[in-house]
């Protein structure tokens, strides 16, 4: 039993090491005349185990490494280095009962890197509570995200230092908590989540990209959320937001997925939005098996209001030749092919269309080149919005300090363009 126990929790967690077998302590001893079998102090002795520390009453804790201070028993974490500089912040909770969380201090490697602390896996996975969607899921939080007991940095230092510790989570971070998941750190972003290449990132340096050379964009403005789940094994999941593309571009950068929800399908309270009728949670994994958990964590009130409403009747699939690759056959004959095998699996059929020739015949207003509206349609509603966002923040720092706030120049251009 011993040995299955070390087998299946403790080798799994990265937070163990075999020093914690030194001392072994079990609870929920019956007897007082307890006897070890010759293959037990076998174990014991190939394990180098010390000592063995035996309690009557349930201890109340879950199987794991454990530090021993006078009777009390105190969780360990685990300090990695974050080489990529992927974060801004590293967190772990706070004693208090308000839930808080407060900053790790750990010096990191000697590249400037600071360390970031995971809680022992084995806490969890020993653990009999099955009602947690996420539980012991480790989570990376942009720093877009309001998280109580922490100063949001929007990747900007006039932000953070005009605005006090935030008092309450995020609604997104209060679900993933509710769903067992563990906080672990806030993730770089470009300042004000607008996209800033490295050499544009003044006031926190941008992530490195593990990816090819290791200097490879991240891109933005979820880059250190990206750089996070690509680079480190002891991150399972990170948080992140997408307005158009900060969730997705940074994923295809790094090679991970990236995931956007529809607006709206997830509470954006807490979230500091630069333009509120886009922005959206998203979040990075390196895998998709979680992602369906994370999604119904994140959005409680249930699944069946997501699904599309379908009438009964022929299903038919629009195939748009706009994102064709027309001068590659073999990709669209493959497409077609794969086209042809899903309507004789289902019974539906396909439909060739083009959203630009559509436009062209049906515009309801007077442009009538699709890509020329899109154009003004992304610039001007993307500078009016970045703008008038972040009108309250320019004033209040300006009456702090007397003088506008130092921004990059992406944010300038988005902020005064015209």
């Amino acid at each position: 039993m011993l040995e299955q126990c070390r087998k299946e929790v403790l080798d799994k967690d990265d937070v163990f090491h075999t020093d914690f077998l030194r001392c072994i302590v079990l609870g929920g001893v019956c007897s007082d005349n307890v006897h070890l079998e010759p293959d037990v102090i076998s174990l014991f002795e190939r394990w180098n185990t010390l000592k063995v520390v035996l309690y009557k009453h349930d201890l109340g804790i879950a199987t794991g490494p454990y530090c021993l201070v006078k009777g009390n028993y105190y969780s360990v974490f685990k300090a990695y280095p974050d080489t990529q500089l992927a974060f801004v912040q590293a967190l772990w909770p706070s004693l208090h009962k308000d839930g808080r969380f407060v900053e790790v201090n750990a010096a990191g490697s000697p590249y400037r890197a600071h360390k970031i602390a995971v809680p022992a896996r084995s806490y969890f996975t020993s653990s009999k509570d099955t009602t947690k969607l996420l539980k012991g899921l480790r989570v990376a939080v942009k720093d877009n995200y309001h998280v109580s007991g922490t100063c949001t940095t929007l990747g900007n230092r006039a932000y953070f230092e005009t605005y006090p510790i935030e008092q309450n989570n995020a609604d997104t971070i209060s679900l993933l908590l509710a769903a067992g998941a563990t906080i672990v750190g806030k993730t770089h972003l470009s300042s004000f989540a607008m996209m800033e290449h490295p050499t544009q990132s003044v006031d926190y340096q941008a992530p490195f990209n593990p990816r090819g050379d290791g200097y490879l964009i991240t891109g933005g403005s979820s880059g250190g959320s990206a750089a996070a789940v690509a680079a480190y094994h002891w991150i399972d999941l990170s948080i992140c937001s997408d307005t158009t593309g900060s969730a997705r571009i940074p994923a295809l950068q790094t090679g991970i997925f990236g995931f956007r929800p529809s607006t709206g399908s997830i509470s954006d309270e807490g979230l500091v939005k630069a333009w509120a009728e886009l922005d959206t949670p998203g979040w990075h994994g390196r895998g998709l098996d979680i992602f369906p958990d994370v999604f119904r964590a994140l959005h409680p009130s249930g699944e069946q209001d997501n699904k599309a409403s379908i009438d009964e009747g022929e299903l038919v699939i629009l195939y748009p030749t706009d994102f064709m690759p027309e001068d590659n056959v073999e990709q669209l004959r493959a497409m077609e092919n794969f086209l042809d095998d899903v309507c004789k699996a289902t019974g539906c059929s396909y439909r060739i269309i083009s959203i630009e020739s559509d436009w062209r015949e049906t515009a309801p207003v007077d442009e009538k080149d699709l890509h020329q509206y899109l154009y003004n349609l992304m610039r001007h509603g993307w500078y009016y919005a970045a703008y008038h966002s972040f009108g309250k923040f320019r004033a209040r720092y300006h009456e702090l300090h007397g003088h506008p706030p130092f921004v990059t120049e992406v944010v300038r251009k988005y902020w005064y363009a015209y």
